[in-house]
């Protein structure tokens, strides 16, 4: 019996590239490990890459869609997502890095209510870094947005231990029901 395909959703800032930054190669790695195991991956991104034609050739070749169609504003790509998810019943969706999930997190909960809501967080760390010339105020303030945002999530994926622990402390004290968090 032939085992069926798993139709994934994933929602980036930036579609990853194979040479990109830490957090685009960890993006790029995962999406390639999800087509081999049998997931058919569908990318929205919000901003273009810088080679679209070469990477949309990448992500074919691979059994991954790359879909156009970039925009500026965020109800534009909440427009997209939900047209999106109209088109196709997905069986997960996933927000990859630390800016998507600050901003698709919720969005993704409320759009897919019935589909597994997975964070991969190549670096934990990014979604409360301190920015330059911020008070103490704004950092616990995006610190507890952070943490609510990752509260929608059912999974939390880090790819290491240190990303482990930082999302465990980032998550520390939510209530019931607890996110899983899984090394990939």
């Amino acid at each position: 019996m032939k085992r069926r395909t798993l139709d994934v959703l994933w929602l980036l800032h930036r579609p990853p590239e194979p040479g990109g930054t830490r957090e685009q190669r960890a993006a790029w790695n995962a999406l390639v490990a999800g087509a081999k195991a049998g997931c058919a991956p569908v990318v929205l991104a919000e901003t273009p890459p810088a080679a679209w034609r070469e990477l949309q050739a990448a992500y074919g070749g691979r059994g991954m869609e790359l879909r156009p169609g970039w925009t500026a504003s965020d109800e534009a790509f909440l427009s997209r997502l939900r047209a999106e998810l109209r088109r196709r019943r997905f069986d997960a969706v996933v927000v990859s890095g630390a800016e998507a999930a600050s901003r698709w997190l919720l969005r993704a909960r409320m759009a897919a209510p019935e589909a597994l809501i997975a964070c991969h967080l190549p670096d934990p760390d990014a979604l409360t870094a301190a920015r330059a010339g911020e008070g103490p105020s704004a950092a616990a303030a995006r610190r507890e947005a952070a943490r609510r945002a990752l509260s929608q999530a059912d999974e939390v994926w880090c790819d290491d231990a240190r990303g482990l622990a930082a999302a465990r402390a980032l998550l520390r004290g939510l209530p019931a029901p607890a996110v899983t968090l899984t090394p990939v």
